[in-house]
């Protein structure tokens, strides 16, 4: 009898977990069996068991990015008793017997989300005597629950685990799956993927105003950081300073041995203008404070990175790392991704001064709790929650797994300390994401109506930095376009040279990768809203091209035919037309130019490729004649003033032909 050996697909062994191995799980040849009770399902990076099959919950937070307990433990207990032996089974053939795809691991987050569609089917379930056996195999329970459910990413994930399961051999996993069933998935999938919404992109107003109110609080934070630590260090070394007094008499203090109260102890240290501005009035209240604080850390960093949540939380203090080049500095923020490889794998995001505050703050906050805990330098988590610091209802350290903060809580988020006006959804924002997707029905979706408050996601970052860097013409709003001009240079560089990509910026789902899909689209959009919906003629010769096909006249024998947006984008994609944007207008030349190289704007008055309008031409003009002023009164002999004044009367020339002849 042939006897073969399934290894966990969610462990690879690396040089921090080489002895953290899980159970092989053995089968013989075709004979159906379960792991027992005591297999082990986890193990610590010393190879101490901490999960068996048997358990209602198995630990993987070894394996994983994520280390709250919530997102690295596959809990079972909430599922009913008669349907949870079948649910673990599922979750076993999961992390044993399928493939991991393009990943040579599972990752332990997409693990607890197949756990999440599992317990929602039983949910579906209820008090019938149905078992996940029954729901395999029955195509009309498939389709009642596909009804029932309002939730498409659940829905999404019984696509993958079904197809999953039914690629297996039934002898290996116990499971008759119907093709009908899967027929059922792929009938409803159509519809889901045409009705998916996509992640929408942050409009400039609102995201400006994010980074403005994150700015000013973080700022705040770092000015009084020093200050702000001493006192902690006080309060985490006195149990009894800065307390209220029934808490002191409660630890046998009187009138006589009191310490100081709050208000005396944050004069004492200089904080008293600080914590008042933001409604700190004792102990529980600051550490509250200090979560927001922390939250809003976080936000900065992913607004200027890109990264996802998860990749957020892998950073560990002191990520922040600085590179100098021919006298210019790079900063990068180097940590681990598990969505690339299924894995934990190095790699780095450019990042910005930007987030200096932001990270200095987070690093001072986590370095006192890891401290405090115990932790060495190279065990703390930037984000590490500070839950930890005893100085109101606080968590111990199990000696094992750090909890970082998970930031699910609504009321610590950082939008408690910022005014929510600011957020507020106008006419202008919803004509901006009808310019960036005008087939979906922005104005039907609550979530969208003018004066709701923006509801801010992390992917909405990482989706609008895309957009914003793949194409500065996009961003109108000129406070927006100071606040990402450094990072939208930077990753312009970095990550927009497919030939110069590095390879820790390389792999296929890194910020990197997306900013490069994205750039056919935004690069659309930009040259819809730039050429096709200016609000003033468009001149050049690209731009008489264009208006000459929105007037429809033909009077030059040229038929221009409409050109639908998704053929736009293929157009841009494949390198037919490029859209920049010019002090005069627009460029869609492909390839570098040789004029705008050498800043020569007249050049693009009789380039093929030029957008031109008028209002920019005018301005252009008046900055020029007053350039070409300054030299004349200070190097009126000088070569470089005659090419200024050339350059000058060019412009006038164009200008008075387009008004004479327009165009």
């Amino acid at each position: 009898m042939i006897m073969r050996s399934y290894g966990a697909a969610y462990y690879t062994e690396t040089d921090n977990n080489q002895y953290g191995e899980p159970d092989l799980f053995l089968v013989h040849g075709k004979s159906f069996t379960r792991p027992a009770p005591d297999f082990v399902i986890s193990r610590s990076n010393i190879g101490d068991v901490i999960s068996v099959y048997g358990d209602d919950a198995w630990d993987l937070r070894s394996y994983g990015l994520a280390v709250n307990l919530n997102q690295g433990t596959l809990i079972f207990s909430t599922i009913s008793d008669k349907r949870r032996d079948e649910a673990k089974w599922i979750l076993f053939v999961l992390m044993y017997f399928s493939d991991a795809g393009r990943a040579s691991a599972l990752s332990v987050s997409t693990l607890v989300n197949y756990l999440k569609l599992i317990r929602n089917v039983d949910a579906f379930f209820g008090g019938r005597d149905i078992g996940y056996s029954d729901f395999f195999s029955s195509e009309n329970l498939m389709a009642e629950y596909l009804s029932a459910t309002k939730r498409n990413h659940l829905v999404a994930k019984l696509i993958t685990i079904y197809g999953k399961i039914s690629s297996l051999p039934s002898y290996l996993t116990g499971f008759k799956c119907h093709k009908g069933c899967m027929d059922v998935l792929d009938l409803y999938k159509s519809s889901f993927d045409r009705n998916n919404l996509q992640v929408p992109v942050i409009p400039p107003r609102i995201l400006s105003n994010l980074i403005n109110s994150l700015d000013k609080l973080l700022t705040d934070v770092f000015y009084n950081l020093d200050r702000l630590e001493l006192f902690l260090v006080a309060i985490l070394n006195d149990d009894n300073l800065g307390r209220c007094e029934s808490y002191q008499r409660q630890n046998g203090r009187n009138a006589q041995t009191f310490e100081p109260f709050f208000e005396e102890i944050i004069e004492l240290y200089g904080l008293q203008v600080f914590m008042n501005k933001y409604g700190v009035t004792n102990i529980p209240s600051l550490r509250s404070f200090l979560i927001k604080a922390q939250h809003g850390c976080a936000l900065m960093m992913l607004i200027y990175s890109g990264m996802r949540k998860s990749e957020l939380l892998s950073l560990k203090i002191n990520s922040l790392r600085t590179s100098e080049s021919n006298g210019k500095k790079t900063l990068r923020l180097c940590g681990f991704t598990s969505k690339l490889v299924g894995q934990k794998k190095a790699v780095s995001w450019i990042t910005s001064e930007d987030i200096l505050n932001a990270y200095s703050v987070a690093n001072k906050l986590a370095c006192l709790t890891g401290e405090k805990i115990g932790l060495t330098q190279n065990e703390i988590p930037l984000f590490i929650s500070l839950a930890y610091l005893p100085i109101s209802t606080s968590i111990r350290y199990d000696g094992v797994n750090v909890n970082v903060h998970g930031f699910a809580n609504k009321s610590m988020e950082v939008f408690g300390v910022l005014e929510p006006d600011k957020f507020s959804i106008s006419p202008d924002d919803i004509k901006f994401l009808d310019k960036i997707d005008p087939f979906r029905a922005w104005s039907q979706e609550k979530a969208f109506s003018v004066d709701e408050y923006w509801r801010f996601t992390a992917h909405q970052f990482r989706r609008s930095l895309a957009y914003y860097v793949a194409q500065s013409g996009l961003v109108s709003l000129p406070s927006l376009k100071r606040q990402l001009k450094h990072i939208g240079k930077e990753m312009t560089l970095y990550y927009c040279n497919s030939s110069a990509l590095s390879e820790e910026f390389s792999t296929t789902e890194h910020v990197a990768d997306l900013i490069q899909n994205t750039k056919p689209e935004a690069d659309a959009i930009a040259y819809i809203e730039c050429v096709y919906n200016s609000d003033e003629k468009v001149y050049g010769s690209h731009g008489n091209y264009v208006e000459r096909h929105l007037s429809n006249d033909l009077s030059e024998g040229m038929a221009v035919e409409v050109i639908d947006r998704s053929e736009l984008v293929k157009r841009f994609k494949n390198g037919l037309i490029s859209y920049k944007e010019t002090p005069l207008g627009a460029c869609t030349k492909v390839g570098p130019c040789r004029e705008r190289a050498i800043r020569s704007f007249a050049a693009c008055t009789v380039c093929d490729r030029s957008v031109i309008k008028l209002s920019r031409l005018d301005r252009v003009i008046d900055k020029q004649a007053s350039f070409v002023q300054s030299l004349e009164s200070n190097y009126p002999d000088n070569v470089a003033c005659r090419i200024e004044r050339d350059e000058l009367e060019t412009l006038k020339k164009y200008r008075r032909r387009i008004i004479a002849k327009g165009g």
